[in-house]
């Protein structure tokens, strides 16, 4: 939010202030020495920074990503999977939901969690993780995406008005993020070549579909492979390679994406006319 960028950068001007003497506090900010120095060295994004260092465009951290990717793909080396190397854990990965006003008071604390385990609660004010001073909810995001799996993080917090440190463990799925919005993911493949919307509950209700489970009507079928294997426009998509959970159309896309690979087909159950069928469909 606006009031969480003014309130990071009022902390930045205080602990700058402070320099050089709360040094130890930035030590773990700065990630490794990249190859490419400033924007335009990156071959791939050339065609968006001027020759002499003027922008032609906005420079945004997810085009670096985007580029380092085309670079990859064009030595033959880049894996869909291989997206999540570049996504930054949210707090709520963790157990905890930060006020995105102050970007380091803990909202919320689920049950079970992570930071449930750790002893964080609601109203806990986190001023460090890892040594590493919390300025905003990015500075959270960037300690979460540096620490190996099945280590711990030192929590230093504060609870009406008393500091204390807890010890937060990272382990299981803390990174898994949803990246079915980003558009950097769109021109990945493969794809199921089907524009297929979730059905509402409504609709769900009136074709006697559970509200819990997979249910995408076709809307529109570029992929010439999906009409040869039988796919009609109206058909309800309720199982896709066995899996029945809900999904969005974003959602089953990103999962396609990451999960298989160009050449494979996947089994589709879809309702036509109160009757399942099963198709054998390619991936486009």
């Amino acid at each position: 939010s606006i009031a969480g960028l003014k309130t990071a950068l009022q902390r930045a001007l205080e602990l700058h202030a402070g320099y050089p003497a709360n040094k130890a506090l930035f030590e773990g900010k700065r990630g490794e020495p990249g190859e490419y120095r400033r924007p335009r060295d990156i071959p791939t994004l050339q065609h968006t920074v001027a020759e002499e260092d003027v922008r032609k465009g906005c420079v945004h951290c997810h085009m670096i990503n985007d580029g380092f990717q085309r670079i990859a793909a064009e030595a033959g080396t880049w894996k869909n999977a291989d997206f999540y190397d570049h996504v930054y854990p949210l707090p709520e990965n963790v157990g905890m939901a930060v006020d995105a006003d102050t970007g380091n008071v803990v909202q919320a604390v689920f049950p079970g969690s992570a930071a449930h385990r750790a002893g964080l609660h609601a109203g806990d004010e986190i001023i460090a993780m890892d040594g590493q001073a919390i300025l905003s909810i990015a500075d959270i995001q960037w300690v979460l995406f540096r620490a190996e799996a099945g280590s711990t993080v030192e929590v230093r917090a504060v609870r009406h008005g008393d500091g204390r440190t807890v010890v937060l463990d990272v382990s299981g799925d803390w990174t898994a993020s949803d990246i079915s919005w980003r558009a950097s993911i769109w021109p990945m493949r493969p794809s199921l070549g089907v524009w297929a919307p979730d059905l509402t509950d409504e609709e769900r209700r009136a074709v006697g579909l559970p509200t819990t489970t997979l249910a995408r009507k076709v809307r529109w079928i570029p992929s010439e492979g999906l009409i040869e294997a039988g796919l009609r426009n109206g058909d309800i998509i309720v199982e896709m390679d066995g899996s029945t959970k809900r999904e969005t159309h974003a959602e089953a896309e990103t999962r396609v994406r990451m999960t298989y690979s160009e050449g494979d087909r996947v089994e589709l159950v879809v309702l036509r006319d109160g009757e399942r069928h099963t198709l054998d469909a390619p991936l486009d």
